[in-house]
């Protein structure tokens, strides 16, 4: 193996290097995948719906947007989470066209450090009761995340706070 660190090495040995890089990490993906699967056979997903594990390999406590593809047959998708409370998503159109249905729906997801979750997609509305408020006027968008106040007169944005 080439000793690259001085960062004095032929180009052939920066080549050699990346491809013994590129082969570690491809071995690194397989064992992780299969760990995965094999972490996913003893997990119990018997219910209602389709079953969604969520693993996380970092230390902390993620809570991220995630889109999911599936194939699902009808029009009407809901997700829960593992305690059974409805979660608030949105179904996306896709560009494929395949009939029977495939489905991209966009969630917000909460996943352990070091661990995993389950939600479970079902086929049914759920209505959400919405506990935040949004707020609207011609000059003014405001929610708890988000307060913009667009000028009149320009159409500029005035103020965009929180």
């Amino acid at each position: 193996m080439p000793d690259i660190i001085t960062g004095t090495s032929i180009p052939e040995a920066y080549e050699d290097v990346r491809a013994m890089h590129g082969q570690a990490e491809n071995i690194a993906s397989k064992v992780i995948n299969c760990a995965i699967q094999r972490i996913g056979r003893e997990i119990n997903t018997e219910g209602e719906g389709k079953a969604l594990l969520l693993f996380s390999a970092s230390s902390w406590e993620r809570e991220v947007p995630l889109g999911v593809e599936c194939q699902w047959p009808g029009d009407e998708i809901s997700i829960i989470d593992k305690d059974g409370a409805a979660v608030p998503s949105q179904t996306l159109r896709i560009s494929s066209a395949i009939p029977g249905g495939r489905k991209r729906i966009c969630f917000i997801v909460k996943v352990p450090a070091l661990g995993y979750t389950t939600y479970r997609l079902l086929p049914r509305s759920i209505d959400i009761p919405q506990d935040r408020i949004l707020s609207v006027t011609s000059h003014l968008l405001e929610n708890d995340w988000l307060h913009v106040e667009i000028n009149s007169q320009t159409g500029y944005l005035e103020k965009n706070l929180r």
